[in-house]
C-alpha cells in the first residue's frame, strides 16, 4: 500500500490480493479510507486475480464446453488468445477461436471429467477424461490441459493428449 499526491489529490495505491468476497469488502474499506482523506481522494485498488479466481474460471469454462454454450467459451477468451490443441496446429485470437467453438453447435454435449486441477499465479494446469461423441462413434480421451490467465481471460489454452482415439472414431488408422 502507498499513499502518493496524484494530480487531483492524494492517491491511496493497494494492490488486492486474495479472494473475490475479501477484495470488495477491503476496496469498500479502502473507499471510506479515501473519503476520510479528502474530497479530491482516489483509491486505486489493482485488484490481481487470485489462483482460486483462476481454477473457477477454467472449472467454469469447461462446464460451459459441456452445455455447447458458444458465448460463454468466447468471452473467455483474451482478444489475442489462442488456443492450441496440440496434435493440431494453433487457433489464433478471439475472431479464429469462435469459428472453431461454433462448429459445435448442435453436436451431442460432452462430459470433461476433471480428476485434478492446480491453480499458481496465472496458470491452472488439469488432468482430464473427456468422454464425447465424433462421428457418431463414443471417445474417451485423456487430456492435460494447461491455462494462462491475465486480467480474468484466456490468452492460452493448451492440450495434451494422443489423437488416436478420434481418428479410429472416423475409421482411420489411429497410430498415423
Amino acid at each position: 500500500m502507498a499513499c502518493r499526491l496524484g494530480p487531483d489529490g492524494p492517491e491511496l495505491v493497494v494492490d488486492l490480493v486474495g479472494p473475490a468476497p475479501l477484495r470488495i469488502e477491503a476496496a469498500d474499506t479502502l473507499a471510506r479510507l479515501a473519503r476520510s482523506m479528502g474530497p479530491t481522494a482516489r483509491v486505486l485498488a489493482m485488484a490481481q486475480p487470485s489462483p482460486a479466481a483462476n481454477d473457477r474460471l477454467v472449472r467454469e469454462f469447461l462446464a460451459a464446453w459441456e452445455r455447447r454454450d458458444t458465448a460463454h467459451i468466447v468471452d473467455a477468451f483474451a482478444d489475442d488468445g489462442v488456443y492450441h490443441s496440440t496434435p493440431l496446429p494453433p487457433i489464433v485470437g478471439k475472431e479464429a477461436i469462435a469459428a472453431f467453438v461454433a462448429g459445435f453447435e448442435g453436436r451431442p454435449p460432452g462430459r470433461l471429467e476433471i480428476r485434478n486441477q492446480v491453480a499458481t499465479g496465472d496458470l491452472v494446469m488439469n488432468e482430464r477424461t473427456d468422454h464425447i461423441v465424433l462421428n457418431g462413434v463414443p471417445v474417451t480421451l485423456p487430456i492435460c490441459g494447461v491455462f494462462e490467465i491475465a486480467d480474468g481471460r484466456i490468452t492460452a489454452w493448451r492440450e495434451y493428449f494422443d489423437l488416436g482415439p478420434a481418428r479410429a472414431a472416423y475409421g482411420l488408422d489411429p497410430s498415423a
